[in-house]
């Protein structure tokens, strides 16, 4: 799929129809479908109405399709709806994650891995433990809180 055409299908498939939506894009049902359409040459969304139209009808998919051209793995970041202790919770965990993959990938660069790639890998895969278990604990702990006081300090 390309990006018009999941842009289209974000636009064919919102639950107002296409005039609610075009409505909210402050432009004509007869643009939207103009631009939507993949075989028009002539109109197509700028990215600033791209992605208005992904958050109106909360379809990522034209976001998607860009990430995995460009080679990138998209994961919604959760830590938007959290609390801003698990927020960066989250937020750690997703970069010693990255941080692992990322010396994953470098150390695969060249077909080997010596031994000071192994440590470095190793040292990465320690950290993204690490930040996951700092994760868990405190989701323990939010478990712990929301007990009845004589309950809390059971598993």
């Amino acid at each position: 799929m390309d990006t018009t055409r999941a842009l289209k299908r974000a636009v064919d498939q919102y639950p107002g129809g296409t005039a609610a939506l075009a409505a909210l894009m402050d432009m004509s049902p007869t643009t939207l479908r103009h631009k939507a359409n993949p075989h028009d040459s002539k109109q197509f969304f700028s990215p600033e109405e791209a992605l208005q139209l992904q958050l109106e009808t909360g379809d990522h998919g034209a976001l998607q399709v860009d990430a995995a051209v460009l080679g990138y793995v998209l994961l919604r970041n959760p830590a938007a709806l959290s609390t801003d202790e698990a927020a960066q919770l989250i937020n750690g965990t997703v970069r010693e994650f990255s941080e692992f993959l990322t010396e994953c990938t470098s150390t695969l660069a060249d077909g080997r891995v010596t031994a000071n790639e192994l440590r470095a890998v190793d040292d990465e895969l320690a950290s993204a433990i690490a930040q996951m278990q700092a994760m868990r604990a405190h989701l323990a702990g939010l478990h712990q809180a929301g007990k009845p006081a004589a309950e809390r300090g059971a598993a």
